[in-house]
């Protein structure tokens, strides 16, 4: 039961972000952004958190659970997600910086350590903050095999930064059935009622899980990867026009449903486009609409549990993102750092053409267990 509360919380949580997230990105073309990642940060500032600081950090996240309950949730999860090889490649990785000046609650890097293999470094923010960016940025551009090259810009670290708490889920699946790149045509996309662009659209004949929802005027459409493990979700508006909609009327309970109600249906024509998205979103607006006030203010931010002396606010979250979707499968990284400083119908019959050629919404996730790894959206795609 407490594992079904922390999912379901996480849920709400995810979709409060997605939609902050459109908002406030309601002039960007493509936004993905991946909760679990996000949620795995604010969890490992709730190691240190205390008091109101922390009591808004578990309404931000929308659990009541305790920070051992999520611990145990995270580790169980995480662990299954990074036993998915050979059929898809799963790697979760954290890492605190810490000013080495600054000294650290004795608890707290072994606490962390426990709770995702965080590791936690210390480097010179105060005289070397340049230096200590481009460290940040390197072990990044690692992990991620050069995918995200920059996570922190110029400008966000400087000499009064205390720490960067980095997370990310890199995600890579091969479809079960890949599409031939000899069937990849360029297709006109509408990208709204009244403008269109061309793009590479992956095409093929095949069978697909499948649902409708009339309350949220959708048709969605499941691609699975080799082994079943992990698989990307389309979800795709009736009206070209009709993603605002859905945004509105998205809820936990309507998105569960309509999952629950994917059935496989045979012969399906399947027109995709390719598209490849990589974004910076900065989260501390968002974050402080969902809840977190405290967090950001300056001598109310109440890290005590993750500092000795010292309790400086979080600075900001920057949510980095890269997804790629192609004729083979699809590849994404998917990195949140955060700085301190001081109702469902039976389908309908033409759902067995599912065309693709206007935006649409999409979530990547993870069938054992079932964890949604990142939600985004498409206007205009792009390779």
């Amino acid at each position: 039961m407490a594992t079904q509360g922390v999912y379901e919380g996480l849920l709400k949580f995810s979709l409060r972000l997605y939609k902050q997230t459109a908002c406030k990105d309601a002039q960007v073309d493509n936004i993905v952004c991946s909760p679990l990642v996000i949620a795995a940060g604010i969890c490992t500032l709730l190691v240190g958190a205390q008091n109101t600081t922390a009591k808004e950090l578990h309404s931000v996240l929308q659990v009541k659970a305790s920070i051992d309950r999520l611990r145990d949730y995270f580790t169980e999860h995480i662990t299954d997600l990074t036993t998915y090889a050979p059929y898809a490649s799963m790697r979760v990785t954290s890492r605190t910086y810490s000013e080495q000046e600054l000294p650290l609650n004795a608890n707290y890097a072994p606490r962390v350590k426990s709770f995702f293999e965080t590791t936690v470094k210390s480097v010179d923010f105060r005289h070397s903050h340049e230096a200590a960016r481009q460290e940040v940025n390197a072990w990044v551009s690692q992990q991620t095999a050069s995918k995200i090259r920059d996570l922190i810009p110029p400008g966000i670290v400087n000499a009064g930064t205390s720490s960067i708490l980095l997370s990310a889920v890199c995600v890579q699946g091969f479809w079960r059935s890949p599409f031939q790149w000899r069937n990849t045509r360029p297709q006109e996309f509408h990208v709204d009622s009244k403008n269109s662009v061309m793009v590479n659209m992956l095409y093929q004949d095949g069978s697909y899980k499948m649902a409708h929802s009339e309350v949220l005027r959708v048709r969605a459409l499941e691609i699975p990867c080799k082994g079943d493990k992990v698989s990307m979700v389309i979800v795709l508006p009736d009206a070209q026009d009709g993603l605002a909609l859905l945004q509105e009327r998205l809820t936990p309970t309507r998105l569960c449903r309509l999952l629950s109600n994917l059935r496989l249906v045979m012969n399906v024509e399947l027109s995709l486009p390719k598209f490849t998205i990589n974004s910076s979103i900065a989260l501390k607006d968002m974050l402080c609409a969902l809840g977190a006030k405290e967090l950001f203010s300056p001598f109310c931010a109440d890290l005590s549990g993750m500092f000795e002396s010292d309790r400086p606010p979080l600075a900001d979250v920057i949510h980095r993102t890269f997804l790629q979707v192609d004729e083979g499968g699809m590849d994404a990284a998917l990195w949140c750092a955060m700085t301190t400083s001081a109702g469902c119908a039976s389908l309908p019959f033409y759902t067995k053409r599912f065309i693709v050629d206007h935006p649409f919404m999409f979530l990547i996730k993870a069938n054992e267990p079932d964890v949604v790894l990142c939600l985004g959206s498409v206007r205009k795609p792009r390779t």
